[in-house]
């Protein structure tokens, strides 16, 4: 019974770290979940991907055209599901093109049928497990979901503050690093839209804050400015 038993929690693991796997680019995972086709992938450059593009093909070299250019490049996981796959044994490859100026097309491949990988739940737990350990004090209310759609960094990883509610209510912002301790606060923000440079915050790492709005918590959340 003991190798049974043992036996079975290998299986159970080998079956769990295959649900979750995902290749880390260049590489790329295709599934065809029952009849969903899935391309999906983990990013691990630092800071150098301008763009994606998802390609397809009945041909494995040849006539690839465009069916999408992610949103978010250089989110650490990420990937499409084609609703509109015109063949289920379509050939798939990514268009990579970096801030230099230079591209790569990745190696083609067709999607492998396995009926039990949910991408949603694959890509949420490679965030999850990249999410950094500091733990975060957390008001009494729902927390807002990452990344802050008022705090964020933009594509030349300054840091934008974005109030879409701003009216003449007093705002605040407070920022705080890596390990929760004190940096700076803005204490009245007299504009919508306003840009701060990343030179502000020194370094790479991630970096929490509260916005206040007339003294009561609005929001807490965090950003991340990688290295140039």
């Amino acid at each position: 019974m003991r190798t049974i038993h043992f036996l079975l929690i290998i299986c159970f693991c080998f079956y769990s770290s295959n649900l979750f796997a995902q290749d880390i680019l260049p590489a790329f995972t295709v599934k065809n979940s029952l009849g969903k086709i899935s391309v999906s992938w983990q990013h691990r450059y630092s800071n150098e991907i301008k763009g994606i593009s998802i390609q397809r093909s009945y041909d494995s070299i040849r006539n690839f055209s465009s069916i999408v250019t992610v949103d978010n490049p250089r989110d650490i996981a990420n990937g499409f599901i084609d609703l509109n796959a015109p063949y289920p044994k379509m050939f798939y490859r990514l268009f990579i093109a970096f801030d230099s100026g230079n591209y790569l097309f990745t190696t083609s491949q067709r999607p492998v049928i396995d009926n039990d990988f949910d991408m949603a739940r694959a890509l949420k737990k490679i965030r999850e497990d990249n999410q950094p350990k500091t733990p975060v004090l957390i008001p009494k209310k729902t927390e807002p979901a990452y990344p802050s759609q008022r705090i964020y960094t933009n594509k030349e990883n300054n840091v934008v503050i974005n109030i879409a509610e701003f009216t003449d209510n007093t705002f605040s912002v407070k920022f705080f690093d890596e390990e929760y301790k004190p940096l700076f606060n803005l204490n009245r923000i007299t504009e919508s839209y306003l840009i701060m440079e990343r030179g502000n915050f020194k370094r790479a790492s991630w970096f929490f804050f509260e916005i206040y709005k007339n003294g009561e918590l609005l929001e807490k959340n965090r950003f991340y400015i990688p290295k140039d």
